[in-house]
């Protein structure tokens, strides 16, 4: 768990493998965490983003990355583990489908 975004950026590129990135962005300084999740993105194409945001609705759907959900705050820890949940799925169901292709 980071508490930065250094220590973010910084846990990124060691050789740990991060699945779930669970960015909390705010409004009005978007540029922090939206930033931390496309170097994310950039750096490892099949990590999953979840963003969290008192405001959902004012972050800027041009600086989201693809595909990442928003979890309005403050939530409950069941809450985000639906969400990993759903990617989860999501992804092992998208993993089948190539491989039955």
């Amino acid at each position: 768990m980071a508490g930065t975004v250094e220590e973010a950026l910084d846990l990124l590129h060691t050789n740990q493998r991060v699945s779930v990135l669970v960015v909390d962005v705010e409004p009005e300084k978007t540029s922090d965490g939206m930033a931390l999740a496309q170097a994310a993105r950039r750096s490892d194409p099949s990590i999953h983003v979840i963003y969290t945001c008192d405001a959902p609705y004012k972050l800027p759907e041009r600086e989201k990355v693809s595909g990442a959900p928003c979890l309005r705050t403050p939530y409950h820890p069941h809450q985000l583990v639906g969400v990993i949940g759903q990617i989860s799925s999501r992804h092992c169901f998208d993993e089948h489908q190539m491989h039955a292709a």
